[in-house]
């Protein structure tokens, strides 16, 4: 668990004799003593948090044992002095008194504290988010530790490791290393330590999405926890056995496991362990719609929160109340709809005084949704529009250590319907506007999240190492400096403020994000705004939007010359059960059942539409962004009236965004990746293995089809790769991540083994795939004969895909066939 860090009251003590330098007269004897007098006074001071006093004294004492010539305790005075700077952000200068202790100790051989200093440096440039410079600290401390057999030591700087490596995605290292961390304290007969890494393992099975296996974990933890009697671990154990619960959808175990949490918590001990037990109950109570019971909830964590001061994370925890009253206000409670106004209103004020836009852009959206339940149409849109034009420099996602732990995130955004101010306002070409501008956000996030890329070029791979870098750190200063001002009172460090603004403008970049900038150009995006599609667009060609309102689905055509709407007499829930209910015959090959569903979501869908169609040849379907169900939906194989499928009548696609004005150079060949392929086709098999990945990378082929598991979720950016070796779960490296794909010129993609959460856009995978110009994807399980059979007409491009394809089985309706618009 995050360790909860506030400085007491900033008292300055006038101590006037104190702090005279000794005499002249004193005997080296007397100064000596006088310097382990200071010392002792120092450690104290530090402990109650007089952090100002404390580092006059420690310095005292380095120039006392200068001028004498000794150093029994200026090695500890500089770990002091390093913590004390860290507390107030003065990083280099933290950094300069951790290596002057390394060097003291090293000296003195003494191994154990040169291992501290050394993971002080680490635990300093892993905040910054310069890990890898982290990594590095941690291991030389490793090697100290396991130099002078300092098992203890040597346990601490792995644990060390593999959090560096969980912070940046790379879960089997991270594993790897809590594992070893683990082992060395099995072996000391540790309990604590075994607690500790194997909560650590747990928390790293979170966040890659394995939830069974981080609940076993945890509950190993918490088992061994209560065995030793740390009472003081218990808390966050099973607050993390809540969240796993919460996020498998047991919301009734979650808040089992939060009332232990709560029984056995020490609220003074660890206040803020306290409020997220209290927020996440409200998290619970939210899915149960036990509303007030939620309410209730967030109001405790926000009073626990006050207390200490932390008015941003009590700002994070408003957001939510008003997102409830909201939700309230619009099924008809008009006191919790002015309720959520004024919330969101203060908040907005809130967030713009303390500079956290991300905060101000989710307040701002909260308020339009309010004015289009309280149909101020117009005042909504205009909010709207304010909000798209924040979202260019900054994300809707609030994820930092202070939400670290929550089960729901703050964020107004996931939780609510953006598309309703637009729909009610009926701006329905801003609204395509804006939802272009989201799915570029959404991109941007996504690779924001990657920590390892690789373009043709040495010297931008420098350039994107450099800029992620940069990029953390500037996250990292501008969250902790709207932290710091959004605390209250003499909680407020107004000392370690100053020094976090200084960095920042010594970055001198404004709110500017240069990774973002870099990105953007490697990767070219193009708008994908109503102009920019109606310049590529053909007179017979037309793009089909459809987004989700509250009652029913609104699709919009966009042709060359026009646009028209039509409300559609569909609900989204009702949708979403018939696109499960279809997959599940698909995958059966249930084709009596399946034939119904698909003549039945035509008539709802497209049928209302017909008289628009005329004149059309082809079809371009582009469904909003969070509906699962639209994404999911065949539409191709939508079965008509008149009894055929929907590609038959018309040329179908899905749309992936428009593409390159800049075409990129192809890369030459087809290639299968695959353990066996029988076809002859003049495509070139690479087995998994070791070697796949670079092989790939050096032929750069123009076609690709893959028989191997793809991992794709824009939720978990970091566990989304190509698996291309079967020992990826030992040797991670051999596998390509999606930052890898800027390396690659292939235009051609055919997918046959496909993974999502469920919570991503599908079509945004083929535009984080710079080179590609069409993506066929098979989305549902088939079997695997048929997957091959299928690939051979899709890599030998024949046509039109969806005519070629044998529909003897339903199996051929899997295949989604992904284009940019040229």
């Amino acid at each position: 668990m995050t360790a909860f860090r506030t400085l007491r009251n900033f008292k300055i003590l006038f101590l006037t004799f104190l702090f005279l330098l000794p005499s002249c007269s004193q005997s080296p004897k007397e100064l000596k003593e006088e310097a382990a007098k200071y010392f002792n006074q120092a450690v104290d001071y530090y402990s109650r948090g007089y952090y100002g006093n404390a580092k006059d004294l420690f310095i005292e004492v380095v120039e006392i044992e200068d001028e004498l010539k000794l150093s029994d305790r200026s090695g500890d005075c500089f770990l002091y002095l390093g913590l004390i700077e860290y507390e107030f952000a003065n990083y280099e200068n933290a950094l300069n008194y951790n290596n002057l202790a390394v060097k003291y100790f090293k000296q003195k051989f003494n191994r154990r504290s040169e291992g501290i200093a050394l993971n002080n440096i680490g635990n300093i440039y892993s905040q910054l988010g310069h890990y890898d410079a982290a990594a590095a600290a941690y291991r030389k401390s490793l090697n100290v530790s396991q130099f002078s057999a300092d098992k203890e030591g040597e346990a601490i700087a792995q644990l060390n490791i593999g959090s560096v490596y969980s912070e940046r995605g790379d879960y089997q290292s991270a594993f790897d290393y809590f594992s070893r961390g683990f082992k060395q304290f099995e072996i000391l007969g540790d309990l604590q330590g075994q607690a500790v890494s194997s909560n650590k393992i747990g928390e790293a099975y979170l966040r890659f999405g394995s939830l069974s296996d981080a609940l076993n974990t945890f509950e190993f933890a918490r088992e061994t926890a209560e065995n030793a009697g740390l009472k003081e671990l218990i808390p966050s154990i099973m607050n993390n056995i809540a969240v796993s619960y919460f996020q498998m959808g047991d919301y009734n175990s979650a808040i089992n496991a939060l009332e232990y949490a709560n029984a056995k918590l020490n609220q003074k001990e660890d206040p803020s362990t306290a409020w997220i037990i209290q927020n996440n109950f409200g998290d619970c109570y939210r899915m149960l719609f036990q509303y007030d019971n939620s309410i209730k909830s967030y109001n405790a964590a926000i009073a626990i929160s006050d207390e200490y001061g932390e008015g941003l994370n009590s700002a994070f925890l408003k957001l939510k109340i008003a997102a409830i009253k909201l939700l309230q206000g619009k099924g008809g409670d008009i006191e919790a709809l002015n309720e959520a106004e004024e919330m969101f209103s203060d908040l907005e004020d809130y967030f713009d005084e303390v500079q956290f836009m991300q905060g101000k852009m989710n307040a701002l959206a909260g308020r339009a949704l309010v004015y289009s339940y309280q149909k101020k149409n117009e005042d909504a849109y205009e909010l709207m529009i304010e909000v798209q034009d924040m979202i260019k420099e900054h994300s809707f996602q609030i994820s930092n250590q202070l939400t670290e732990y929550y089960c729901l995130s703050p964020e107004v955004a996931s939780t609510l319907n953006l598309n309703i101010p637009f729909l009610k306002s009926k701006k329905y070409g801003e609204l395509i506007n804006f939802t272009a501008v989201v799915n570029e956000r959404k991109k941007l996030n996504f690779l924001n999240s990657l920590n390892e890329f690789k373009f043709k070029t040495d010297s931008k791979n420098k350039a994107v190492d450099s800029l992620k870098e940069l990029r953390a750190e500037l996250n990292y200063l501008r969250f902790e400096i709207a932290n710091e001002k959004g605390k209250s009172g003499g909680d407020r460090n107004s000392e370690r403020l100053d020094n976090l603004i200084d960095r920042l403008d010594q970055l001198n970049l404004d709110n500017k994000n240069p990774f973002e900038d870099f990105i953007n150009n490697e990767y070219n995006f193009v708008n994908s705004g109503v102009d920019q599609i109606k310049k590529r667009l053909k007179s017979n060609q037309l793009v089909m939007f459809y987004f989700s309102g509250d009652e029913n689905i609104t699709a919009i055509g966009l042709s060359q010359t026009k646009m028209f709407t039509e409300t559609l007499d569909l609900f989204g829930e009702s949708l979403s059960r018939q696109v499960n209910s279809l997959i599940s015959n698909i995958e059966r090959n249930d084709t009596v059942n399946t034939f119904a569903l698909l003549n039945g979501i035509y008539n709802r869908l497209i049928a209302p539409l017909e008289n628009k169609l005329t004149n059309v040849n082809e079809i371009t379907f582009a469904p909003y962004f969070e509906d699962a169900a639209l994404q999911y939906l065949p539409y191709h194989a939508l079965i008509t009236n008149s009894g055929e499928y929907l590609c038959e009548w018309k040329k179908v696609n899905h749309f992936s965004g428009l593409n390159q004005t800049k075409e990129k150079l192809r890369g030459g060949g087809k290639f299968i990746v695959a353990d066996s392929f029988s076809e002859n086709i003049g495509a070139e098999i690479i087995k998994p293995s070791h070697a796949a990945k670079e092989t790939l990378l050096r032929e750069d082929p123009s076609q690709l089809v893959l028989f191997v598991p793809v991992y794709f979720s824009m939720q978990q950016p970091t566990s989304s790769y190509i698996e291309l070796s079967r020992d990826s779960v030992t040797l991670p490296g051999f596998n390509m991540s999606f930052g890898n794909l800027p390396a690659l010129s292939t235009g051609s993609w055919i997918i046959n083994n496909f993974f999502t959460d469920k919570q991503s856009s599908l079509k945004l995978l083929p535009q984080l795939i710079p080179s590609s110009s069409d993506i066929v994807i098979s989305h549902y399980n088939i079997p695997e004969e048929y997957k091959k059979e299928a690939s051979t007409v899709l890599l030998q491009g024949k046509g039109d895909y969806y005519k070629i394809l044998d529909k003897k089985y339903l199996y051929w309706i899997s295949y989604f066939h992904y284009l940019k618009l040229r």
